[in-house]
């Protein structure tokens, strides 16, 4: 019989694993509802068992419309949390793909990212991590919304003590979002939230982040206080207005910025005439149907850990959408093509792990992440079934 997380979550798959936690799809005992399970990996340190309940209490707190909703948490061992499974797509996996967004859809998202952060600032919580990987564009009804995900480095005022969940010697952040205060491991307070939006509004807007390069360049940048560039040299059309308020969000003195989400935002909305909408459409947006990027299928957005293993070699990451065609898939490091390849991942209805023959038909490149199409060369007939199901179900075209 499986086992049961808290006596009422039976695991069905992993959705993702990152270095100190696992999330996994799994469904209630008595309402059968599917939900996603965090857990810490098995070989950290039973101390930050408190640290993830403190999570959980975090997004209690903040509960709205673009905050990722806490179900459930306890304790079966070690400290779970259940949160809203979500269906839809990373802000990561959408820049690395298209570089960069719309200017509409650019400008709705960052409008939702600002009524998040109102949100958890009014509640004296910062988030300490804004960046593309922890914003996810999720089908909700007909639309789309944003959520806010992952507060494990948050700063929570009634617990400061508290570790964060972070490997030892790891910033508390991306050194890219990072604000000034933060990479000189000062404290970081609602304006560093702000000034990581800013710079999330930067790259879609742009398709690069404003402080390019490493530490070395980045503190370079800091020690001159070197503005930023301008958007409208990077993205033209775009008001120069924009660029006056885009280096106030990006000042280097923090209490240069705005005062709060509320403000920025309508700084940006007056910057553009005030006719920035709040209705984004990322994930349906048109696609190409050529069969050489893999879109000869209906797809559908699935995120799950992948492993692509050629020549012996194995290339971890994770998928951004899945069709019978094959996956959409980001990676650190993009495996070579043009040689026999294999990709192992969990089936998104059974939950099994696969491995299937498959090859790669195309590849993007981002600042940290490659976008991989790999084409399913030899499906069965089963997991082929499995997949045609999935999409039939959570498919968006």
């Amino acid at each position: 019989m499986t086992a049961l997380v808290g006596g009422r979550y039976t695991v069905v798959r992993e959705v993702a694993r990152g270095g100190m936690c696992t999330v996994e799809a799994a469904d209630h005992l008595h309402t059968g509802r599917r939900v996603a399970l965090k857990r810490l990996a098995a070989e950290v340190d039973a101390s930050l068992d408190r640290r993830l309940l403190l999570e959980a209490w975090a997004l209690e707190q903040c509960r709205g419309p673009h905050v990722v909703e806490v179900l459930d948490a306890g304790i079966d061992g070690r400290a779970y949390v259940v949160l809203d499974l979500l269906e839809g797509k990373g802000l990561d996996a959408l820049l690395t793909t298209r570089r960069r967004l719309p200017r509409d859809a650019a400008l709705a998202l960052f409008a939702q990212l600002c009524s998040a952060l109102e949100t958890v600032h009014a509640k004296g919580i910062v988030h300490r991590d804004i960046k593309p990987a922890n914003l996810f564009v999720a089908h909700h009804g007909r639309g789309e919304r944003l959520q806010l995900l992952d507060f494990g480095v948050a700063r929570v005022p009634s617990a400061p003590e508290v570790r964060a969940l972070t490997q030892v010697g790891e910033r508390l952040g991306t050194l890219e979002y990072m604000a000034p205060e933060q990479v000189l491991a000062e404290a970081a307070d609602a304006s560093s939230d702000l000034y990581a939006a800013a710079v999330v509004l930067f790259e879609c807007l742009a398709g690069e982040v404003p402080y390019k390069g490493g530490p070395r360049e980045l503190l370079q940048a800091l020690a001159t206080r070197t503005a930023p560039p301008r958007l409208s040299t990077l993205a033209p059309g775009l008001p120069t207005a924009l660029d006056d308020v885009m280096q106030r969000a990006l000042a280097h003195d923090k209490a240069a910025r705005f005062e709060s989400a509320a403000a920025l935002a309508a700084a940006v909305r007056g910057a553009m005439g005030g006719g920035a909408t709040q209705t984004l459409s990322l994930l349906d947006a048109p696609r190409p149907t050529d069969a050489a990027y893999g879109r000869g299928h209906e797809r559908a957005p699935y995120v799950t850990p992948v492993r692509v293993l050629v020549d012996g070699a194995s290339f971890d990451g994770h998928a951004a959408d899945i069709s019978e065609g094959g996956l959409l898939v980001m990676l650190a490091t993009p495996p070579p093509e043009g040689r026999p390849t294999e990709v192992r991942f969990c089936l998104p209805v059974s939950g099994r792990v696969v491995t299937t023959p498959a090859e790669v038909r195309w590849r993007k490149e981002a600042r940290v992440q490659r976008a991989v199409g790999l084409r399913f060369t030899d499906l069965t007939d089963e997991v082929r079934a499995d997949i045609r199901r999935f999409v039939s179900i959570a498919g968006s075209s």
